[in-house]
């Protein structure tokens, strides 16, 4: 057993309350196992590393299960860098790697989490998952191996309550450190994960709550409260993987160069449609400024990414970063002492309302963006716009009736769910430029009953030029104004101060135009609120522009602070690190061939129709988004890179296979920053 005293002083800037005690580490490893309800036909591990206060005590304590994502399972160690290099994945295969490489301990990644969660009382369990799953090959329902992520989750959640319970056909090893018997609250569970360890958690939650589901029976009573997940991949499966009925928190790395789409949003623009989720727990985005995808993981010890545009990177391009640490430490944190554990401090949640200033330990860093819901839509949260009108009106059908300007009701293509938004654009002209929502054809909405007004907002580049450095104060503002049943229109109220409309940040070859919110306390506009037919919105900051609105809603949460809130002083500037040359000519030891078609579905897996197998002298390099292939104007997404790392298994539907015309050029995208594979042309099958 490691014992780890965690220093007082740096914890107790970070947090309130501000008990942060001696730590215990132990683990447990059950290697090789053939576990049905995680993955039939396909060997697991069972190991994980735990974390928890070094004194327990009688009572029982929350417990936290952290799942990190898809990366290489073996590693070697790289002189010239000076980090391990993670390019092999035979680990997965078959519970060994090649000479020259260890094992990689994705799971003690997030070390620096679960050593403060554990100092404050939790027990953190985080899973390893390379044996089956990680790099591993999915299938049609299950491309990412997602599904049996979370399955892998509620298989450990199984493990933990038997030995919670005293019982079980696996004893609890000495590597563990303790008695776990009578200590773990299943009242209390959380869940982080990292990237497809995301989705994965989701896809926990929904396994959990199947109709049919093996687990409830396995684990006993157990309530999940919030998920948390970093840069996470979303759509991997089959199935559309919700947070619902739980505190959702979706950290967005702007600079992510592996799911540099931020798919993750997703999840929380879903949230707007939910109608039947009642449990009343905050949801939102947390986009942190020029951070990237593998720093949060301490063992990814290669960037994912190679330049950041807009705001300075958080991470180098080898080893580790504790400014990027910083920016998951301080929201994680927070995030579960608000919403999981018999003591749980609900005030804390409010470092994710925009309402509320950020501390100093985050704005010395970076400029986050937050975008906030305190529970979804119900009787705390109504919902008074949402642009699902074609034409120029409001969901009510009341025309805009804009003046000096143009509003158009569209989807957000910034955001990989598409909600939908009015586009208002403008050039030169008069300087009262505004548009009217009307919330009701006749009459007005009853608001008295509520505190805030929020909406979604995001602002384009002056000009379509944007700037080589964001600024973090904000490019423009512009204006709110209740409107009356008779037409009196309330006092303004600016967006200026209440949030920090950025011009977009991102890669060096892709901005993220992301929708964050603003909120106004309703009774800051000084007029009556039990009839209001709508909001004008006035845009008179600047000469050009270009702003989305998305989703208007009224909550019956106040805002946390009814004046300015200060933006982060950190200065932006554009990180200048060179991009890798693009290849075009195919290249010399890449090769393609059909393979046999996949035998018969076992237990739940999809066959595919077709497979095709893809080599090369280059390695492919490990990722969380999907590898792209493409065979002419077909784009197949069902690809995972296997073993080596120089071989990629592609999987075709019956339809995609029908379509395949020889001689197409074929060429494999793996991330965003890496060169092309090229393959040439499509041989006959």
């Amino acid at each position: 057993m490691r014992i780890v005293l965690l220093a007082l002083t740096i914890l107790a800037a970070l947090l309130s309350p501000s008990f942060a005690g001696a730590i215990a580490e132990g683990s447990y490893r059950f290697t090789g196992r053939d576990e049905a309800t995680v993955l039939a036909g396909t060997k697991v591990d069972l190991w994980a590393e735990v974390y928890r206060p070094a004194e327990l005590g009688t009572s029982r304590h929350p417990l936290l299960v952290f799942l990190h994502g898809n990366h290489g399972t073996c590693g070697r160690f790289d002189r010239g860098r000076g980090v391990r290099v993670d390019d092999n994945a035979e680990y997965t295969i078959d519970g060994k790697c090649p000479a020259g490489y260890t094992v990689t301990p994705n799971h003690l990644g997030y070390a620096y989490l679960a050593r403060a969660l554990a100092a404050r009382g939790y027990v953190v369990v985080s899973i390893n998952a390379n044996r089956g799953i990680t790099a591993g090959v999915g299938d049609a329902d299950d491309s990412g191996l997602n599904l049996a992520r979370g399955r892998l989750i509620l298989r450990h959640l199984a493990l933990l309550s038997d030995w919670n319970r005293g019982a079980g056909a696996i004893a609890v090893p000495a590597t563990l450190g303790f008695d776990p018997k009578g200590t773990l609250d299943f009242a209390q569970v959380g869940l982080l994960g990292h990237s497809r360890g995301g989705e994965g958690a989701r896809a926990a939650l929904v396994q959990w709550r199947d109709a049919g589901s093996v687990f409830p029976a396995m684990i006993g009573p157990m309530t999940i409260r919030a998920i948390f997940e970093i840069g996470p991949v979303d759509g991997q499966t089959a199935r559309v993987l919700d947070a619902k009925g739980v505190a959702s928190m979706i950290l967005l790395p702007s600079c992510d160069g592996d799911v540099s789409t931020l798919e993750g949003m997703s999840v929380f623009d879903r949230t707007f449609g939910f109608v039947d989720d009642t449990v009343r727990a905050p949801r939102g985005t947390f986009e942190v400024w020029g951070a990237n995808h593998n720093a949060y993981n301490t063992e990814w010890l290669e960037s994912d990414s190679f330049a950041c545009t807009g705001a300075p990177a958080l991470f180098p391009q080898a080893g580790r970063s504790s400014k990027q640490q910083q920016t998951a430490l301080v929201p994680v944190l927070r995030f579960f002492q608000a919403t999981v554990g018999a003591h749980r401090t609900p005030a804390l949640a409010d470092l994710f309302d925009p309402s509320s200033a950020l501390p100093r330990t985050l704005t010395a860093v970076t400029h986050v963006q937050r975008g906030y819901l305190p529970a979804a839509p119900g009787d705390g949260v109504k919902l008074l716009e949402t642009f699902s009108r074609t034409a120029a009106e409001s969901d009510a059908g009341v025309p805009y009736a804009p003046v000096g300007l143009t509003v158009a009701n569209t989807t957000d293509d910034a955001h990989p769910a598409a909600p939908r938004i009015a586009r208002v654009t403008w050039s030169g002209g008069i300087a009262t430029r505004r548009f009217d929502i009307g919330f009701v054809r006749k009459g007005g909405v009853d608001l008295s009953g509520f505190s805030t007004l929020s909406l979604r907002t995001a602002v384009g580049c002056a000009g379509g030029e944007c700037a080589a450095a964001a600024d973090p104060k904000g490019a423009m503002e512009f204006k709110v104004r209740l409107i009356g049943t008779n037409g009196r229109l309330s006092a303004p109220l600016s967006t200026a101060g209440r949030i920090a409309l950025t011009e977009p940040v991102g890669m060096e070859f892709e901005r993220h135009r992301m929708l964050a919110t603003v909120s106004f306390d309703l009774a800051a506009f000084g007029m009556p609120l039990r009839s209001v037919a709508g909001i004008r919105l006035v845009f008179d900051s600047r000469a050009d522009g270009d702003v989305d609105i998305g989703t208007i809603v009224a909550t019956t949460k106040p805002v946390t602070t009814s004046g300015t809130v200060a933006p982060a002083p950190v200065a932006a500037s554009a990180a200048v690190i060179a991009a890798p040359v693009a290849t075009t000519a195919p290249e010399a030891g890449n090769r393609i061939r059909f393979l046999p078609a996949d035998a018969p579905a076992v237990a739940g897996r999809s066959p595919g129709a077709l497979r095709l197998e893809l080599t090369s002298r280059r390695p492919f390099p490990f990722t969380d988004s999907l590898p792209e292939l493409a065979i002419g104007d077909l784009r197949i997404r069902d690809v995972a890179v296997v073993g080596d790392g120089r071989t990629a298994i592609a999987r075709l539907s019956a339809r995609d296979a029908a379509a395949l015309v020889p001689g197409s050029e074929v060429t494999l995208k793996v991330g965003r920053t890496a060169p092309l594979w090229r393959f040439g042309a499509l041989p006959t099958r």
